[in-house]
């Protein structure tokens, strides 16, 4: 697998699929966060991220990089988790376009791409996927498997959370997308996976999720 973004997210979602026995390539643009995982330091607020990191690293599980599409290249399964903010008052998807089309550069028939950040309804088909299907030359559904997974993660409990509080949320853009979204992720959510029956209505859903944790 290779891991898109190592932040608060996408560290603890490879560390859970380090702990379930993958083996990981992770991307990240800085370097400063990659050195901090090789020399053991990072993910501070986390429990159990860094100390699995290490043993990773020592056993050959885990390899870091900033080589976005040589990661895609080498790898089967693509889980992206860089981070999604506001410039001004408008989303930026800068950071998801960018792995987007890297992930399409070393895209491969039968890979799967795995999409987690909150996003507005309708950004990872209408946004993200012609992205990659166009750097690719493959098409969603038909070539590769497309899947909307968003993290649902408190910081300071994040990998408790992927591997024990929450089904994991699960959409396919065909019906071959779903039923290996879901076949994957029963492998490290415990309470198994909940499934819903558009990419955007996940997407609505994680949005709705976040308002409601806000709220509260």
């Amino acid at each position: 697998m290779a891991v898109y973004g190592l932040g608060n997210v996408g560290g603890p979602l490879a560390a859970a699929w380090l702990r379930a026995g993958a083996k990981i390539i992770g991307v990240d643009i800085s370097k400063k966060l990659l050195s901090e995982i090789k020399s053991s330091t990072s993910h501070k607020k986390e429990p159990f991220i860094s100390e699995t990191f290490t043993k990773a690293i020592n056993e050959g599980n885990l390899e870091v990089t900033d080589n976005g599409p040589e990661a895609s290249k080498n790898s089967h399964i693509k889980i992206v988790a860089v981070p999604v903010g506001l410039k001004g008052k408008k989303i930026d998807l800068t950071a998801l376009k960018s792995v987007a089309k890297d992930i399409g550069q070393g895209l491969k028939k039968g890979d799967a791409v795995l999409i987690s950040p909150s996003l507005p309804p309708g950004t990872a088909q209408n946004i993200v996927l012609p992205i990659i299907e166009k750097y690719s030359n493959l098409k969603g559904e038909q070539d590769f498997y497309f899947i909307y997974n968003p993290e649902r993660i408190f910081e300071g409990r994040a990998l408790q959370d992927i591997e024990e509080n929450y089904p994991a949320i699960v959409a396919g853009l065909g019906k071959k997308s779903q039923e290996f979204g879901e076949e994957l992720l029963k492998m490290i959510s415990k309470k198994g996976v909940m499934t819903f029956s558009s990419l955007a209505n996940a997407e609505a859903e994680k949005l709705f999720e976040g308002v409601y944790r806000d709220v509260n």
